[in-house]
C-alpha cells in the first residue's frame, strides 16, 4: 500500500465512521494498530 491517501480511501473511511460501522472502520487499520483518541 502506498503512503498516499486517495480521495476514495478517505471517503470510504469517513462513510464507515459516520455509519458507526466499527468492522468497516477497522478494515482500514493494520492488525497491530494502536489508535489513541482523546
Amino acid at each position: 500500500m502506498s503512503d498516499t491517501v486517495s480521495y476514495e480511501l478517505l471517503k470510504g473511511f469517513l462513510e464507515a465512521f459516520n455509519r458507526h460501522d466499527l468492522d468497516s472502520i477497522m478494515d482500514y487499520f493494520a492488525e497491530d494498530c494502536v489508535f489513541y483518541m482523546p
